[in-house]
């Protein structure tokens, strides 16, 4: 902090940094320096003044991978928070993407990617397929036919666009959120030597499909510290045919315990727990 003149970096572009984890090695805590920018900023201030007064404090570390004050203790971001401030940062998913969680279960459901549509898309032509993805971006529109969209969608190969016609719009609207994980009936056209359009046919939330079709859901925790919060969690429980694990590591520990049994899962508390703090990861089998 001391090497970088006060001024040169802005409350916003550090904020956008802290978010995108470029300060990572010096404090893996992203939310730790979040809250305390303003304090971090202010130091940056006094080092400034003390080098326009040509004065020098003889305690400062010159370790630049270490922060030269003491922050205030703060929960770090959920994994699913540290995730999403990444992209809204940086426009991409860095340290890992939201589709991960369920790799799993999507290579089971005969599912096409981005990749294997814009290899051959000949290949499927008018028929049916079953896509996933997040969605990026959103376009709505008006034509002589009525209203209609277009959305980005991104999975694990890649972003392709989606149109979605004014019926199956107008049932399926409320599903249409920037970041939504979303599976899609679609069909692939072409029509007197156009370029392919890919034709959205039915949407689901992918998480009312797991919730739906009875997969089991594994929290891996980093420690036990927020496991509290797990607690009013689990006295909400419905009964169902899902089972909760726990999987927790360290250096000297690998262990995988079943905490629930025989509960109905659903989108909310599969969201819910994807943003408690402590849990690196969610995934599904």
């Amino acid at each position: 902090m001391s090497n970088v003149p006060y001024g040169l970096i802005t409350k916003k572009s550090f904020e956008s940094l802290i978010k995108s984890g470029a300060f990572d090695i010096i404090e893996p805590n992203r939310n730790k320096l979040f809250s305390s920018i303003d304090l971090m900023l202010n130091y940056s201030l006094s080092i400034d003044k003390e080098k326009k007064s040509n004065q020098s404090n003889f305690f400062n570390d010159k370790d630049d991978n270490k922060l030269p004050l003491n922050l205030p203790i703060t929960p770090d971001w959920s994994f699913q928070e540290s995730i999403n401030n990444e992209f809204l940062s940086l426009g991409l998913y860095l340290s890992s993407h939201p589709l991960h969680s369920y790799s799993k279960i999507l290579h089971k459901m005969n599912i096409k990617t981005s990749t294997e549509i814009l290899k051959e898309p000949e290949k499927y032509f008018k028929k049916n397929i079953k896509m996933y993805g997040l969605i990026f971006k959103i376009q709505k529109r008006q034509s002589p036919r009525g209203r209609w969209a277009s959305i980005q969608l991104n999975d694990l190969g890649g972003t392709q666009e989606i149109n979605i016609y004014s019926d199956v719009l107008q049932k399926f609207e409320n599903y249409l959120i920037e970041r939504n994980l979303i599976l899609i009936d679609a069909e692939i056209i072409s029509e007197n030597n156009q370029a392919s359009r890919i034709i959205a046919k039915r949407i689901a939330l992918l998480n009312d499909y797991i919730a739906d079709n009875k997969y089991n859901i594994t929290l891996f925790i980093n420690n036990n510290e927020y496991i509290d919060e797990l607690v009013p969690l689990m006295e909400i429980l419905e009964f169902g045919q899902s089972d909760i694990f726990i999987n927790s590591s360290n250096e000297q520990h690998h262990v995988e315990i079943k905490i629930k049994k025989n509960i109905k899962l659903s989108s909310k508390l599969i969201n819910d727990f994807s943003k408690i703090n402590g849990v690196d990861n969610v995934s599904f089998s």
